[in-house]
């Protein structure tokens, strides 16, 4: 089961992307990353592609215009800024598993 959805609109997020990504992927298999390419035009698509590869029972990917945020499968969801590392985030994602 998942504990919490990170959602992350991603655009022209190339340059800093990786770093919000990595600094989630901390949570492992508790958690769900979905990256939302809102259309990017530098190769902030791939870079997500690539993630879903490498995670593909963590990380999703959605490539849309821009319009929002897709249904998620955890009962917690926590949006975060592609150009933000979410380590506060994941002191409380620590905690998760004991709430449940």
């Amino acid at each position: 089961m998942k504990y919490i959805t990170f959602a992350v609109p991603c655009y022209n997020s190339e340059n800093y992307m990786r770093r919000c990504v990595d600094s989630l992927l901390i949570g492992g298999k508790d958690v769900e990353i979905i990256l939302i390419d809102d259309g990017s035009s530098d190769r902030t698509a791939q870079i997500a592609d690539e993630y879903e590869i490498e995670y593909p029972d963590i990380v999703r990917v959605v490539h849309k215009e821009n319009g929002g945020v897709p249904v998620t499968a955890a009962p917690v969801v926590a949006a975060v800024a592609s150009a933000a590392a979410a380590e506060p985030v994941l002191q409380m994602v620590e905690e998760l598993p004991h709430l449940y």
